[in-house]
């Protein structure tokens, strides 16, 4: 079949068309861009400043920003958050845990001689002297081991305390006045100082360990602020038992610490912890992310976990792992 006449001349001013309108286009776009062109030219001060009001302008949107307290993971109000309020209010744990573990220095020496034990009742006398102050509800709180320990008096001590120093009553005087300290500790039995002891062996009356162990237990006094529980207080108690252990340590011992999850956050957070008297840190932590650690030597920030052991946590509901 043929084109008739007809349909040539349609296809003809079809084309006219589509060619008129783009030459119309191209005309516009070169005249706007020419004009715009010289205009730039002739007054370039008078378009720099309009540059700079319109980028003020876009730049006035940064005011709008604001901080929710809100977990971008778990919102408000969601069936989670309500099924772990419940939860908590019905099966909550009682207790949070802050522990250390000591060890000699001198891989030849018994963590149970006296020596060491000096020291770990040295660095005890420092967790309770730690006083922190924050300011909840416009109210400035102010805590200590004693204000925000789970109480439970026993051993001379009315706070729930884990550890060999109990048989002193936590108190030095007395543990430089005992003369004997495996005959004081054979008061003890071996299942018990087990569980105070690493590497714990021998029988009573010659006794030896490779470590110590100290262990605090916080109440918790969380409660929800939002989309998550939080212990102001109790978070910036456990920010300065961090940095006791980490400049605190005795010189004659390695410290290795474990602390609870919310103290772990101020670790990350807002913290920088300085080295031992053996110019290494050593900490347990209970965040899977690396620990943020700075060097007080060279100044160097470390952020990334390296490889080494890993071990989980008895007590309270934290997991250690090297950092």
């Amino acid at each position: 079949m043929h084109p008739t006449v007809g349909d040539e001349k349609a296809a003809a001013h079809a084309r006219t068309c589509l060619e008129s309108l783009s030459d119309s286009v191209d005309s516009r776009l070169s005249s706007f861009f020419g004009d715009l062109g010289e205009s730039l030219a002739i007054r370039p001060y008078t378009w720099i400043g309009i540059t700079f009001v319109v980028f003020a302008g876009a730049c006035s949107g940064f005011g709008k920003f604001y901080s929710q307290n809100e977990n971008i993971w778990q919102p408000q109000d969601t069936e989670t958050a309500k099924a772990q309020l419940k939860f908590t209010s019905l099966y909550d744990n009682p207790f949070y845990v802050d522990s250390v573990i000591l060890v000699p220095t001198d891989t030849n020496s018994n963590a149970l001689d006296k020596a060491n034990l000096v020291s770990m009742m040295e660095l005890h006398d420092k967790v309770e002297l730690i006083e922190t102050e924050v300011s909840v509800d416009n109210t400035l709180i102010k805590s200590n081991l004693t204000s925000l320990c789970y109480p439970m008096p026993s051993a001379g001590h009315p706070c729930f305390i884990k550890s060999i120093l109990e048989l002193w009553n936590y108190d030095m005087a007395t543990l430089v006045a005992d003369t004997d300290v495996q005959t004081t500790m054979a008061a003890k039995s071996f299942a018990d100082l087990d569980l105070m002891l690493g590497g714990f062996a021998g029988s009573a009356g010659s006794y030896t360990a490779e470590a110590l162990k100290l262990t605090y237990f916080l109440e918790n006094r969380e409660v929800m602020d939002g989309a998550k529980f939080e212990d102001p207080p109790a978070k910036e108690w456990e920010g300065g038992f961090l940095d006791a252990m980490a400049v605190g340590c005795p010189a004659n011992m390695k410290c290795y610490y474990q602390v609870s999850e919310r103290s772990e956050r101020a670790l990350m957070n807002t913290r920088v912890r300085a080295t031992t008297a053996n110019n290494q840190l050593h900490s347990f932590c209970s965040l899977a992310p690396p620990c943020s650690i700075k060097n007080a030597h060279n100044l160097a920030f470390a952020r990334r976990r390296p490889p080494g052991p890993s071990a989980s946590s008895s007590e309270g509901r934290s997991r250690a792992t090297w950092c």
